[in-house]
């Protein structure tokens, strides 16, 4: 991949849908320690070429992606077509998959109603992938929520293991954080 000098990409790990060809197949999905090896071995490669890491699963040689950044930043998003989803405030919208019902009822869709709580687990869950952050100022400005003094014991224990700096006023992942977010989402969710 990295021959190819490419100005942006993204990196994922390959899930198998149980109705998927792999999945009719019971294909296994690759070890998680292997996985982890994976991951750092690229993170690695990316920043000695000079890589940004600027979220999650994307790297840059000059710019992110603006696309993705109104996801991360967690903005308002409008989806169309079959399988779509849209987030307009404390609402999501999903759209059904089935082509021929979406042409049918094209504005039929399911509406989730996202509470305060899911809002700030979300919002959490996408400042964190970037390395810019969660600004904690917005965050409480936007949820009413003081994010330090409400997770208090979480911020505090990923802090102590490394997966989590405060710079300024901005609560971040360090890199060893990136690889275990799942578990600090975790954290936060079952708060």
């Amino acid at each position: 991949m990295f021959e190819y000098k490419l100005p942006h990409f993204s990196i994922y790990s390959l899930t198998i849908e149980e109705n998927s060809k792999w999945g009719r197949e019971k294909r296994e999905k690759i070890d998680d320690d292997l996985e982890a090896d994976m991951y750092e071995f690229i993170c690695l490669k990316a920043k000695e070429l000079g890589y940004r890491h600027y979220e999650v699963s994307n790297f840059t040689k000059d710019r992110a992606s603006k696309h993705n950044l109104h996801y991360w930043n967690y903005d308002d998003y409008c989806g169309l077509g079959p399988g779509a989803a849209s987030k307009i405030g404390l609402e999501r919208y999903e759209n059904t998959r089935n082509i021929q019902e979406y042409f049918n009822h094209p504005h039929q869709r399911t509406i989730i109603k996202l509470s305060q709580q899911d809002e700030a687990f979300e919002r959490i869950m996408m400042g964190l992938r970037v390395d810019e952050g969660l600004n904690l100022e917005d965050f409480k400005l936007k949820t009413s929520i003081d994010l330090v003094k409400q997770y208090q014991a979480i911020i505090e224990k990923h802090l102590s293991n490394g997966h989590l700096v405060i710079n300024s006023a901005q609560l971040q992942t360090t890199e060893l954080g990136r690889e275990q977010l799942h578990d600090i989402f975790v954290d936060f969710m079952l708060d």
